[in-house]
């Protein structure tokens, strides 16, 4: 029977979480809500525990002495408590809907090989107004999503609480990379796409909402960031078995962030820097 574990990780969302859970619990696939409290000030763990000591489902985390380390580090003690044998995540102020695992249990459940499923969504505003359907639109073969996924750059490609992967390829592809503050999903999603089989075939019928509000995580995007992101993508894949073309992309979407924040000077210095980088890790591999 196809049984799913959702990770919640959490910090500060009494005014969402409890919308977020209820969401996950109407749902039949789901076999456990994992919730990482990640170190809450608010009334999130009492409302958390609430709900807990009602649904058998529901299990509660924290990190050791109640700290904050991050949605990387929560996510991954979600995915190390996990039991069932997919694992889906939903962030704590958004929502899933009814036909969140259709696709996933339709598509898992016809091919063995696979490793993953995505699917749409869309996104709520402020004011309540729902956007159109967001996501990948129309079926791409595996080189081409990889080659859609560096093109995308920092901009997720993804949406987390839309993907559904088997438990037992995170011990191929590892866990969310605990350097990055924001972008960490769409690092762990590139390695997803260059290990495994990742497919979709629906791109029309949304499963989650999105919540946009001032204290979005995701709201917080900048430079450093970004090419924090754009840098770890670039060490990691170097010496991979992937196409110059793919390192060209790879190479572009650093220098334009370079060239949006500081200017095409900057820009320039950037690629001659990468150029000498790039040829010292290829002198010391071959030496």
């Amino acid at each position: 029977m196809f049984k799913v574990s959702v990770i919640i990780p959490v910090y500060n969302r009494e005014e969402h979480i409890i919308a977020s859970i209820k969401s996950a619990l109407a749902l039949k696939e789901v076999g456990e809500i994992i919730i990482v409290d990640d170190g809450s000030t608010d009334q999130t763990g009492s409302l958390c525990l609430e709900m807990a000591d009602k649904h058998p489902i529901i299990k509660y985390y924290t990190h050791d002495n109640y700290i904050n380390k991050g949605v990387s580090a929560s996510r991954n003690l979600g995915i190390q408590e996990a039991t069932c044998d997919y694992v889906a995540f939903l962030d704590s102020d958004d929502r899933y809907l009814e036909n969140r695992f259709f696709s996933a249990a339709r598509l898992f459940g016809k091919y063995k090989s696979i490793d993953a499923v995505y699917d749409p969504y869309i996104v709520e505003d402020k004011d309540g107004k729902m956007s159109n359907v967001r996501g990948i639109k129309q079926y791409l073969t595996d080189d081409e999503l990889f080659l859609y996924a560096i093109r995308r750059g920092g901009i997720g490609f993804f949406c987390t609480n839309t993907i559904t992967i088997r438990k037992d390829v995170f011990d191929k592809i590892g866990m969310f990379d605990t350097r990055l503050e924001i972008h960490q999903d769409t690092e762990l999603w590139l390695r997803l796409i260059y290990y495994g089989k990742v497919v979709g075939d629906n791109y029309t019928d949304p499963v989650s909402i999105i919540k946009k509000h001032n204290s979005n995580n995701s709201l917080n995007k900048n430079y450093k960031s970004k090419n924090k992101y754009k840098e770890i993508i670039i060490e990691y894949y170097y010496n991979k078995n992937i196409s110059k073309r793919y390192m060209f992309f790879m190479l572009k979407s650093l220098i334009r962030n370079e060239y949006r924040y500081k200017g095409i000077s900057s820009a320039f210095k950037l690629l001659w820097n990468k150029k000498k980088y790039l040829m010292k890790r290829n002198t010391s591999v071959t030496q």
